[in-house]
């Protein structure tokens, strides 16, 4: 007996958007996320928006060891900024 997965809301599709890029979906997520993208062209929209910003970061950071350059000054410096702080 085959057990078919639950069809996805948009919320659940953008929730596995990062891992259908990765490959890291099992068959059946997979095919529940291509599923309901033959069925929301919103979610198609949203999606290829995803792909456009992906490549544009990625060609932005050609170099990735780029963070190394940056003066731990500088690091400690924007975090101390920050409003709100992890565990506060």
């Amino acid at each position: 007996m085959t057990r078919t997965m639950p069809e996805l809301t948009c919320r659940e599709l953008v929730n596995l958007l990062a891992g259908y890029f990765a490959g890291e979906l099992d068959a059946e997520t997979c095919s529940a996320f291509e599923g309901h993208l033959a069925a929301c062209r919103d979610c198609v929209t949203y999606l290829l928006s995803y792909a456009v910003t992906i490549r544009l970061a990625r060609a932005a950071y050609v170099d990735d060891r780029a963070w190394v350059r940056v003066p731990e000054k500088l690091v400690q410096a924007v975090l101390a900024a920050r409003p709100c702080r992890p565990g506060d």
